[in-house]
């Protein structure tokens, strides 16, 4: 015979018990069967939030720009993730957000559900700012919005499943550049340069964790930045006689 010590009972929002459970030496039962492969931790229960980045294959796309921040931060996705995003996320944190809580306290960095122009989006918070004002960053759509504290809800981790829309990309012959000038020199020229929603030709040379390296030779010959290589010079060459 097994004894346990029962603690912590609560209900859910479909009535549905929810217990701790120790054994007789202290042990969580919880901790202990996710430990032996018994059972898998529920991140909405633990009320871990995080969002999972989105991601493009390598090899030639046609892409939409969402944002573009600078040379090394400019914000793609295809026409599949948007129609995704508008079909099926924003429906989704539309539902979430009737029925979640408004938000009690707030740091820098905090994933919540913020209201824009009448929509929700998953954001995060990017600076809290007087007169309960706070700026955040709508993630699927890479974009700063400053709203009011009471048009935030809280953000639980079902919602954080589907990939954020956005995929932060950097020009592949910016990889090594510095983050803080290349923004300094194109920050504000970027919106003439890539207009928001419009389509671009794109090469995907690399995925990374956090960003992809890409080729935009449309952008690449508005920005001037670099002479092209000997290598390069011959393939577009060899490409103009074909």
């Amino acid at each position: 015979e097994t004894q346990f010590k029962v603690k912590n009972v609560e209900v859910d929002n479909e009535y549905n018990p929810i217990v701790s459970m120790e054994d007789m030496e202290g042990n969580d039962v919880a901790d202990l069967m996710v430990e032996t492969g018994i059972a898998e931790k529920d991140e909405e229960m633990t009320g871990e939030v995080k969002l999972i980045l989105g991601t493009l294959a390598p090899g030639q796309h046609q892409l939409l720009v969402l944002s573009a921040v600078s040379p090394m931060e400019i914000n793609l996705c295809s026409q599949a993730q948007f129609l995704h995003f508008s079909d099926n996320i924003v429906p989704m944190v539309e539902e979430a957000a009737s029925q979640a809580d408004k938000v009690l306290s707030l740091a820098e960095g905090d994933i919540v559900l913020a209201c824009e122009d009448q929509v929700w989006y998953r954001a995060t918070v990017v600076q809290l700012l007087p007169e309960s004002s706070v700026k955040v960053k709508l993630v699927d759509l890479a974009i700063m919005a400053t709203v009011s504290r009471d048009k935030l809800r809280s953000a639980k981790a079902a919602l954080m499943k589907e990939p954020v829309v956005a995929v932060s990309c950097c020009l592949d012959s910016w990889v090594k550049e510095d983050q803080k000038l290349a923004l300094d020199k194109w920050g504000d020229k970027m919106d003439g340069i890539l207009e928001q929603y419009s389509e671009v030709d794109v090469e995907v040379v690399n995925m990374t964790e956090t960003q992809a390296q890409v080729k935009i030779p449309t952008l690449e010959q508005k920005l001037g930045k670099k002479e092209m290589s000997r290598a390069e010079m011959l393939k577009m060459k060899l490409k103009q006689k074909k």
